[in-house]
């Protein structure tokens, strides 16, 4: 009986093929088993195939390539091997991801997208895409407000007056600035810290009752200029 020939270039082919059309297969068949507006009723079972077969092909190239007994001519090099790696880690793990996310067993996701999709009216389309109508009429009772059919008494409203007077600021700065301190009406320091800048404001109330004072070194020649201390 003449022994099987296996191939490790067939195999390689074999396991890409698998890993590109099952994660997809798996993907739109699980949501078809939620919803048929994505994906029709009849084509379920063909998608199903797909899924089946990219398994069987992935056995069968793994078998290939690991049974290959003859020699290798060329390796593929690392740095191929790491992003074809990282691509089908990628596109894997998204997909597990997404399926994860819309089928989860907690419906916070779930009824989020169905109630955000139905109630704009104009995207409706992503709620029902995945999930079916039973689905879809559950999440938006939860958010539902029933009318009790009772009247109700304005005399238990409390309602405050307005404060009219109520001053309001752009920023806290502006705020510091505009409000005095009660012990020096005169002028007031502030610290300012902002965008990694440390730095002092003075801000001066009555400018009537500030003075310039300036060095007695001041003068047009360079040479003989000098600077004073501010306590001088």
């Amino acid at each position: 009986m003449e022994e099987k020939k296996y191939n490790r270039s067939l195999g390689n082919k074999l396991i890409v093929l698998s890993l590109l059309i099952g994660p997809p297969a798996i993907c739109f068949y699980i949501v078809s088993l939620n919803s048929h507006t994505l994906i029709s009723k009849g084509l379920s079972i063909p998608i199903l195939f797909i899924g089946v077969l990219s398994i069987f092909l992935l056995i069968d190239g793994i078998i290939n390539k690991k049974l290959d007994k003859t020699p290798r001519k060329k390796k593929m090099k690392k740095i191929v091997k790491l992003i074809v790696f990282i691509f089908f880690a990628l596109y894997i793990g998204l997909s597990s991801a997404l399926m994860v996310l819309l089928y989860m067993p907690s419906a916070i996701f779930r009824d989020w997208l169905i109630t955000t999709a139905m109630t704009t009216q104009h995207h409706t389309y992503f709620a029902e895409w995945f999930y079916n109508d039973n689905e879809i009429n559950r999440a938006l009772a939860k958010n539902i407000v029933l009318e009790s059919g009772e009247s109700s008494n304005p005399d238990l409203l409390n309602f405050t007056e307005p404060d009219f007077n109520q001053k309001t600021y752009k920023n806290k700065y502006e705020k510091e600035v505009l409000t005095k301190d009660k012990d020096n009406d005169l002028y007031k320091i502030i610290d300012i810290k902002y965008d990694g800048v440390i730095g002092k404001l003075a801000v001066i109330y009555d400018p009537s009752k500030i003075v310039i004072g300036t060095s007695k070194g001041m003068g047009t020649n360079v040479d003989s200029n000098y600077g004073e201390y501010v306590y001088d």
